[in-house]
């Protein structure tokens, strides 16, 4: 076995300062939902772990709403790793739509 396979072993995968988009994990996720349809892998903090243990530097993902106690879960796993969270926002398309999106982090 070579050296840098050895290394693998033990640290992981080599680390990217690039990260990965929601995109970009679509047939992985479907292949986990064939199980579990439930399957979250683009909920910010499963898929910032996922791309973590992959060797991403960070991930671009819709942020959606969180619950308060879960808030500070992803921002704390990426700062702890040293890895990048680019959010995409869905801004309300008009004053009904307004209603049927609450707003955790206001």
């Amino acid at each position: 076995m070579k050296t840098s396979s050895l290394l693998m072993l033990f640290e992981g995968p080599p680390r990217s300062r690039l990260g990965l988009t929601a995109c970009t994990c679509a047939i992985r996720r479907k292949w986990l939902q064939q199980p579990d349809p439930k399957s979250g892998l683009f909920e910010p903090l499963v898929f910032l772990k996922h791309c973590h243990s992959v060797g991403a530097g960070g991930i671009q993902v819709s942020i959606g709403v969180f619950d308060t106690s879960q808030v500070n879960s992803p921002r704390n796993f990426a700062v702890e790793h040293s890895l990048q969270i680019d959010g995409i926002a869905n801004p309300p398309k008009d004053e009904a739509d307004l209603a049927r999106r609450p707003f955790a982090w206001s």
